[in-house]
């Protein structure tokens, strides 16, 4: 894992992530006999989830993703089958108890913060959330903007509230 993905996950995760970073060699491991990997070099630039090129048995280029379980692990899986690639990557398989993706690998696949200029990356932006205008299924169990916005604000007050009235 590379010093940077490591020092974000024990900032990130100070209670988890120690034990997953234990576990990764383990759990890389299980992904790769999981769907029969041939596995390649981590991509650049990683936040909180380790991504990595790799193939399937028949050649195909692919990319896993693995992270710590958490609930929006779940949403991400739920979200990527119910859109099918329309707008966003296709996921291939993905194993939630082991909060590992199997997706089809883009090109050029590279960040749109890598884009020079902000109107560049707007149009894209825009562009692709045009794509993502499918109401999911009524049985689904994605959270709404409003259920999202309010778990943000809840962990930015108990975060920060020790710094109410700061200026």
């Amino acid at each position: 894992i590379p010093p940077d993905l490591k020092a974000t996950i024990l900032r990130i995760f100070p209670d988890a992530g120690p034990a997953w970073l234990k576990a990764f060699p383990c759990l890389l491991r299980a992904c790769e006999e999981r769907w029969s990997l041939r596995l390649g070099e981590p991509l650049p630039g990683l936040s909180i989830n380790y991504l990595t090129h790799a193939s399937l048995p028949d050649g195909r280029p692919v990319v896993l993703k693995l992270g710590l379980p958490h609930p929006e692990s779940n949403t991400e899986i739920e979200s990527l089958r119910i859109w099918a690639g329309r707008g966003l990557v296709r996921c291939i398989d993905a194993d939630p108890t082991l909060a590992a993706l199997l997706l089809e690998r883009v090109a050029p696949g590279y960040m749109l913060t890598a884009l020079p200029g902000n109107a560049e990356q707007t149009r894209i932006a825009a562009g692709i959330m045009l794509q993502l205008q499918k109401a999911p299924p009524p049985n689904h169990n994605l959270p709404t903007f409003a259920d999202w916005i309010n778990r943000a604000f809840a962990r930015y007050r108990s975060t920060y509230a020790d710094r109410a009235g700061e200026g």
